[in-house]
């Protein structure tokens, strides 16, 4: 066993001795998961028993759950009050006629929501239809439609607090302070509210920038409640013997008799046939304790698999010797082989050649007929002078004619090309 193997099954002990600690110190009864979930059956901060029992001690009855069909429910039901809290109600059409006119017959109900249904809202405020008349033209500012998801969004500020006011008459004036809470900070949260121009609507609650947070729309002989902060009725606050008179307010909103809690409206249309409490496998596995920590051990040990068995396992391959550059032994054996033929006028010949490449690639100029043109302009880019240029053209036209050069020729010739080079701008 070679240093390198036992340098990375140390390293590998280490890492899982610490995620056995940490799992075994994080992942045991005593944790919470810091999202909102919106679960009545959920004991974590952000889910609803805790709020549920608050509710049927306020009533004195069990509510009545609502997880098979809304029009069903609410056409069948005695209780005369329907009860939502969750992300979004996902109203069908039918569900939001159903739900206006059980409203209208004298039943109260109040959608604790982040953003709201435009199968509702449409419906609640005046569109030019019959059916849009049941409430005065809402401003448009106040939301705005998703048309991906079919929701109207609100509007949000992000604070660390958020302050509510009630505004009925008789209600004390008290201020409730609420802070959105991830384990022991206290972090930004996105507040919404209804903008502050609602059209002569009943504002029930606003912020402490004024901004209504609950609205009481009469609809028929019934009461339908709009509250945009639903992270508001969850069990982190539920449990705050301070937030009581809170609850009460906002639960003394709905007539004693029963209610009704709408789970149903939580799960999208396509979905809507089956439990909501059950309808992810990873969400079941991750609410129970022991799963979840077999969970994220099978996690480890697929992670720990794939650092050390999954490494690829081959004989070490020896190393190739680096190429070597040739170019200039192949130059110098390639001139020394001009040199040794004495053929001075074709090395001449080769030397002119490469002087007019390199004046086109440079300076884009050709050698035509007209000679002193080509030479004044090739001396005004190349900054040498004309006499040089003109001593180069002249001497090779001198060979033009010629069969064979000596070698102090050529090599006069050479320098005055290398002159050239070494002086050219």
């Amino acid at each position: 066993m070679n240093r390198g193997t036992v340098i990375a099954i140390v390293v590998g002990v280490t890492i899982a001795t610490g995620f056995v600690i940490w799992m075994v110190r994080n992942f045991n009864s005593h944790n919470y998961f810091w999202y909102e979930t919106y679960r009545p059956s959920s004991d974590q901060p952000y889910g609803l028993s805790y709020t549920v029992d608050l509710l049927e001690h306020f009533q004195d009855e069990k509510p009545e759950w609502i997880r098979k069909d809304l029009i069903t429910a609410l056409e069948q039901t005695q209780a005369p009050n329907y009860l939502f809290i969750g992300e979004k109600p996902l109203y069908t059409d039918e569900m939001a006629d159903a739900l206006i006119a059980y409203i209208s017959k004298g039943n109260h109900a109040m959608i604790a929501a982040n953003e709201f249904p435009v199968t509702l809202m449409g419906k609640l405020f005046n569109d030019g239809t019959e059916a849009g008349n049941v409430l005065p033209p809402f401003n448009e500012a106040d939301w705005y439609q998703d048309t991906n998801t079919g929701t109207a969004i609100l509007n949000s500020y992000h604070d660390k607090y958020f302050d509510l006011y009630f505004r009925y008459p008789g209600l004390p004036k008290d201020r409730f302070r609420f802070s959105y809470r991830v384990r022991d900070q206290k972090e930004s949260h996105s507040w919404r509210y209804f903008q502050t121009d609602t059209g002569g609507l009943q504002v029930a609650a606003h912020d402490d920038r004024h901004y209504p947070s609950m609205l009481d729309l009469t609809i028929g002989n019934g009461h339908l409640y709009l509250f945009c902060n639903p992270v508001l009725l969850t069990n982190i606050y539920a449990v705050d013997s301070n937030k009581i008179p809170f609850f009460n307010i906002m639960f003394s909103h709905l007539e004693q008799g029963g209610t009704l809690l709408d789970e149903y409206s939580k799960i999208p249309p396509s979905q809507q046939a089956g439990d909501p409490e059950f309808n992810s496998p990873l969400r079941f596995i991750l609410s129970q304790p022991s799963l979840r920590s077999a969970w994220y051990m099978l996690l480890a040990g697929a992670f720990l698999f794939v650092l050390f068995r999954g490494r690829r396992e081959q004989q070490v391959i020896p190393l190739a010797e680096p190429n070597v550059n040739r170019s200039l032994e192949f130059a110098m054996t390639v001139g020394r082989m001009h040199y040794l033929r004495g053929d001075h006028l074709h090395l001449v010949q080769q030397q002119m050649r490469l002087w007019r490449s390199f004046v086109k690639d440079k300076y884009q100029l050709v050698a035509g007929e007209d000679q002193e043109l080509f030479i004044s302009k090739l001396s005004m880019k190349s900054q040498v002078p004309e006499s040089a240029i003109r001593d180069i053209l002249d001497t090779y036209k001198s060979f033009k004619d010629r069969l064979s050069l000596k070698e102090k020729e050529m090599t006069d010739f050479y320098t005055k090309t290398r002159t050239f080079y070494k002086s050219c701008q």
